[in-house]
């Protein structure tokens, strides 16, 4: 009798840590959303842009005018830390899977502004683009070229 009721508190008790080990599990995967991993990257570089880390926004930043960071590092020595408060994400527009345009308002040095980065999943990491012009759609593209045919009437 003493048996089977240990080995039934054991199965209870296996029961009960798999299921907070599933809850904790599914918790870790919905912060890791790529929602979350885009705005905790745009959190961490607008911080570091505030703060004067160069280190910090060389690694958040995609910037293809330096395929190497350590010349990149040594560009952004001359960056002159900003004052960014009051920062708000207002949305995220998906690109792609791998590519967002997350839109924002800002206080920056005293006068609220908007504006959108570009953010780029590269190597599993969500980067924002800078330094370069982001390609545009083939769609919006071949759009453009046709619109441009138009002769008015």
């Amino acid at each position: 009798m003493k048996q089977k009721l240990g080995i039934l508190v054991g199965i209870i008790a296996f029961g009960v840590l798999l299921a907070i080990s599933l809850i904790h599990d599914s918790n870790a995967n919905a912060a890791q959303s790529p929602e979350n991993a885009i705005k905790n990257t745009v959190h961490y570089y607008l911080d570091a842009i505030n703060a004067g880390d160069i280190d910090t926004i060389v690694k958040y930043t995609d910037d293809s005018r330096f395929p190497d960071k350590s010349v990149q590092k040594e560009t952004y020595k001359d960056f002159k830390k900003q004052s960014i408060t009051n920062v708000s994400i207002q949305g995220l527009e998906a690109i792609s899977p791998t590519s967002y345009n997350v839109k924002i308002t800002a206080t920056i040095s005293g006068k609220k502004e908007q504006f959108a980065l570009p953010i780029v999943n590269k190597y599993g990491q969500w980067l924002v683009v800078v330094g370069q012009v982001q390609q545009r759609s083939e769609e919006r593209r071949v759009g453009k070229e046709c619109r441009s045919r138009w002769s008015p009437y």
